[in-house]
């Protein structure tokens, strides 16, 4: 077989900046050993930027023997004008590393020849900058913008091999990292442009600097002689202070060819995306088929545009519910959904509306039994390691190898067809529409994945655009790559960071994480990416209402509304604020401000920190926007800076249209509990356009619930008509079946509080108590207990008070969990997926006890969706009893509905406690380090067992039908304590007999410093 050269491509950008104007002229030099092989300086101009070599380069194999190695031999270092080439052999592989320098900047590309005796097959090729030492100080820091929150990480908080790497795409996947010294006013920021294989970011200390470092993705089968190319790393300079690190991040995010396409639709800011289907939400398509087809939506389209509605996003045609991502042919049109003359009524309906309609496409393969497999030739799929072709998703689609030539062909017609027969506006592609498995029959097995999927986005793009040059391409991705060949992305990752609300007691912490982590998001992606799509729910996530509370739902959705990019509802997302979000989707239609424009998130202050806030500009103004993300009205005083206030000196209420007094860049204002507040800044003399409300009469519904108000017009939701309205209580187009809060709220299952009312037996005494939307919290003089009502109710913190302060002991991310003896074959079920456990209160002279009840649920199958009720049912509680003593009692109860045998059995409430220092229990104690490993603080259940961490003493004191105690932890990781209900053999659970234990938490001081 010849010799092959494999591609595989990459760049990584580092930006330099210094704040020296000499600096400017300066040219970035690396510096190679020839006699190590490596890099080991970085100069830029006379400043020495690194403080010694890294592993540069490694290649990760499936055998030992097909990875580089630490030691190079055979080093020749050759310098030719700007160009340098380092070659050495690193175990079997010759690489030749090519620098070139260009003024202020350096590309390096590497081509590493396999010279084994047998196949290697590469997994992977790292690229890591020389150890980066910026200035002498040790509060040089770090930072990773795709992370929530963002941290700036210090050099002196890591330890050496500590490293901090990019989460991922559904949490944020720019793959940029930077350093900066506040010091020496030096930044350096690390990308790479994909060129074939994508790569994760990571920062490690190594000794007294640090390095940055891209992983890729790579995949390659090389005979011996093969050979791949590698890079091309760029490394540049910028002169500049800490402003100029995050221009220098703008310009290069402006420049690593992520898209999107230069001929997107300039009316892209303007959509306003609403997902549908015939027969519904996803929550109520267990109902079964109700005779709902595609003219359901044609009669609702009238609704829908008076909503602010001028884009939908229909779900896949070719498969009724309850799954309607099974492809049997590329051309079927499910007869349980409509027929295709309904399907082309409705798109042509919305159409004279001036609507787009989006189909929702699956291009990354097909069933295994459509007729379709028969007629592909056989190179088209993708085949695992024994050359079989690969099925997915539970078995329910044949893989594509999406870089096949014939499956590209074969996709453009089917997306020719549709646009023509339908005239769809585009598409919404499931999975991005990237290959889902690599294909092993390829030297490049990875091809199959990313890069072809990449070059089908671009062959669908084109398909739909040569007929209807007004088409979206939407791919289900969430980061800056899948812009490429698209129009508009799923931002994922402001969702989740949205979800961490919920477990984060400190709101006005979590608003300033928010916009700082929003501004670097806005820097991550290019300046001319209008179309992220901003939503709260989908049909993969859990209904908003449910998981952040009916008013937080709203709020959140009016932050989606007006934040840049293209806001996305999912169907009946409406119901119970229809009124509001219709004026607030007017309002952004009116103004070009709000899809024309850009967008600062660190511009706006609010003097009350639970307001969250941005500044919207626009060539004819700006707009100050302010969420009040509490259930009270909110006085406070937003400001704005000085050339917004001498550009626009005069304020309109965007949603009155009145005018409002400004002075000197700041207005004094009440924003609504759970409402916008928009303020239009205009030039002296320019009033905003009239406002024309589209108002719906009927009769009104009003709900109101301590996770805020419900109010809409009684209307018929199958039809969107008020005059064909049917009571809440009809089992047909009902509210309440996509409303969950509504329905507990009318029955009241919530004891005293879906009226918002702390009952009244409860209010007063020395332990005071407070309820939210997402949190319980019980408080005495010294403690604070807050528990989470969308977690199941566990412990999201325990604090101790000292003096004004609150203390963390338990810290948020726990879970009460079963992961053996329970359920068959050890499922793993789980309090946390509970979002609405049923909530009581009892009072006892001083003693406050809150109990949560609900079922234990399995792992969301994608993280983000309802969990499933974890089979056979099993219910649980968990109670909370507070009284003016420095200790909380905490009560778990299991009750099976039907007698079960677990056999060898674990339930335990698991609380992270920090960074833990010692232990004691009994006669026995010990510290806790490095090497401390597996259960600490096992013993005799009679003993308390006495953690002591950074912040402070805790005590577990067992009570009746505990099991065991035990801590899990050393003194560089986070511990955890966990509490056991079961842990071992567990002979019978009889129905409905509860299987009960205490506990008892004392918190105290930390212990004095030996003097």
């Amino acid at each position: 077989m010849g010799a092959r050269t494999i591609y595989i491509l990459g760049a990584l950008l580092v930006l330099v900046s210094l704040a020296t104007t000499s600096a400017m002229a300066a040219e970035l030099v690396p510096i190679a050993d020839p006699t190590s092989g490596r890099w080991t300086g970085l100069k830029y101009g006379s400043v020495e930027l690194s403080a010694g070599p890294s592993e540069d380069l490694s290649i990760e194999g499936e055998q030992a023997g097909q990875r580089t190695t630490a030691a190079r031999t055979e080093v020749r270092v050759v310098r030719q004008g700007a160009r340098t080439v380092l070659s050495y052999r690193s175990g079997d592989w010759m690489i030749d590393d090519v620098m070139t320098r260009n003024g202020a900047a350096v590309r390096r590309r590497i081509h590493a020849q396999w010279e084994g005796a047998a196949t290697a097959v590469v997994t992977g090729v790292t690229l890591r900058t020389p150890i980066l030492r910026l200035s002498p100080s040790t509060n040089d820091w770090a930072l990773l913008p795709g992370n929530f929150p963002i941290r700036k990480i210090r050099l002196a908080a890591m330890t050496d091999g500590e490293r901090a790497t990019e989460s991922g795409w559904t949490r944020g996947d720019y793959a940029l990292a930077m350093l900066h010294s506040p010091t020496a006013r030096i930044s350096v920021v690390a990308g790479y442009a994909f060129r074939g294989d994508e790569a994760r970011v990571s920062v490690e200390r190594l000794g007294n600097g640090l390095v940055l470092e891209h992983r890729f993705h790579a995949l390659a089968r090389l005979e011996p002689g093969d050979s791949m190319e590698i890079g091309e790393q760029v490394l540049r300079a910028i002169p500049g202070p800490e402003s100029a690190l995050r221009r220098g991040v703008a310009n290069l995010s402006d420049h690593l060819d992520n898209g999107p396409p230069g001929d997107t639709p300039t009316d892209i800011g303007r959509t306003v995306l609403y997902e549908v289907h015939p027969w519904g939400r996803l929550e109520i398509w267990g109902v079964g088929d109700r005779g709902y087809r595609y003219d359901r939506l044609t009669r609702l389209l009238l609704y829908y545009k008076r909503l602010g509605i001028n884009a939908f996003w229909l779900l896949p045609v070719s498969w009724p519910p309850p799954w309607v991502y099974t492809l049997p042919a590329f051309d079927r049109i499910a007869p349980e959904n409509g027929t295709p003359e309904q399907l082309k009524g409705f798109v042509d309906g919305a159409h004279a509306l001036g609507m787009r309609v989006l189909m929702d496409l699956v291009v990354y393969g097909i069933h295994p039994d459509s007729e379709e497999a028969a007629k592909l030739p056989p190179d088209v799929w993708a085949r695992d390691r024994n050359g079989q072709p690969t099925r997915v998703w539970g078995g329910a689609v044949l893989a594509a190898d999406t870089s096949a030539p014939a499956w590209q062909a074969r996709i453009r017609q089917v997306c020719d067809a549709w646009v023509r027969q339908f005239g769809f506006d585009g598409a919404r592609l499931d999975c991005i529409g990237w290959g889902q498995t690599p294909n092993w029959a390829a030297a490049r097995p990875n091809r199959a994945m990313a890069e072809g999927g990449l070059q089908l986005n671009k062959v669908v793009r084109e398909a739909f655009r040569a007929v209807n040059p007004r088409s979206l391409l939407l791919p289900e991705g969430g980061k800056p790559l899948v812009f490429r060949n698209a129009d508009m992305i799923f931002d994922y990752p402001l969702y989740l960071a949205m979800r961490d609300m919920t477990l984060r007691p400190d709101l006005s912490g979590w608003i300033a994480d928010l916009q700082a982590w929003l501004e670097w998001e806005r820097l991550c992606y290019p300046r001319r990416a209008q179309g992220i799509v901003r939503f709260l729910e989908l049909h993969d996530t859990v209904a908003s209402t449910e998981y952040f509370g009916a008013g937080p739902a709203q709020a959140l959705t009016a932050i989606c509304v007006f934040l840049h990019g293209v806001p996305l509802l999912q169907q009946d997302q409406e119901i119970g604020f229809s009124a509001d979000l219709a004026a607030w989707l007017h309002l952004r239609d009116r103004e070009p401000r709000f899809w024309k424009g850009g967008a600062r998130y660190d511009a706006v202050r609010s003097s009350d920190a639970r307001i969250w806030t941005c500044l919207r500009e626009g060539a004819e103004g700006a707009a100050v926007i302010g969420v009040n993300l509490t259930g009270a009205d909110i006085k406070t005083r937003l400001r704005w800076p000085a050339d917004i206030a001498r550009a626009y000196p005069s304020g309109f209420n965007g949603l009155s249209g009145q005018a409002v007094a400004l002075r000197d860049g700041a207005v004094d204002v009440v924003v609504p509990a759970y409402r916008p507040f928009v303020l239009l800044l205009n030039p002296r003399g320019v009033r905003p356009k009239p406002i024309r409300p589209v108002r719906a009469t009927g009769q009104r519904w009003t709900v109101r619930t301590s996770e805020g108000v419900l109010s809409d017009i009684v209307q018929d939701y199958a039809t969107g008509s008020a005059d064909r309205s049917i009571p809440l209580s009809s089992p047909k187009g009902d509210a309440e079946e996509v409303l969950p809060t509504l329905r507990r709220a009318r029955n009241a299952r919530e004891l005293g509080l879906m009226d918002g009312v702390i009952p009244r037996s409860i209010a007063g005494g020395p332990v005071r108590v407070a309820v939210d939307p997402w949190f319980v919290r019980l408080t005495n003089d010294r403690l604070r207990l807050t528990l989470a009502r969308r977690h199941g109710g566990i412990i999201a913190e325990l604090a101790r008070i000292d003096g004004k302060a609150a203390v963390p002991l338990i810290r948020t991310g726990g879970d009460a969990y079963a992961d053996q003896g329970f359920f068959p074959d050890n499922q793993f079920g789980s309090v946390d997926g509970e979002t609405n456990p049923r909530l009581s209160f009892i009072r006892s002279r001083d003693r406050v006890t809150v109990r949560f009840a609900g079922v234990l649920r399995s792992r969301s199958w994608n993280g983000v969706q309802t969990c499933a009720i974890a089979g056979p049912l099993l219910r649980y509680e968990l109670a909370y009893s507070m009284d003016t003593s420095n200790s909380i009692l905490i009560t778990m109860t299991l009750t099976s509905p039907t007698d079960r045998t677990p056999g060898q059995s674990f339930f335990a409430l698991r609380l992270p406690i920090g960074r833990l220092t010692g232990w004691s229990r009994g006669a026995n104690n010990g510290a806790v380090d490095e090497a401390s490993q597996g259960r600490l603080g096992q013993g005799a259940l009679s003993e308390p067992l006495e953690l002591q961490t950074r912040n402070g003493r805790l005590t577990a004191t067992p009570g009746p039908g505990m099991r065991n105690l035990f801590a899990i932890g050393g003194a560089t990781t986070d511990a955890h304590l966990f509490l056991a209900l079961a842990d071992g053999p567990l002979a019978a659970m009889d129905a409905n007999q509860p299987l009960r234990a205490e506990c008892a938490l004392t918190v105290g001081a930390e212990e004095p410093s030996d003097p």
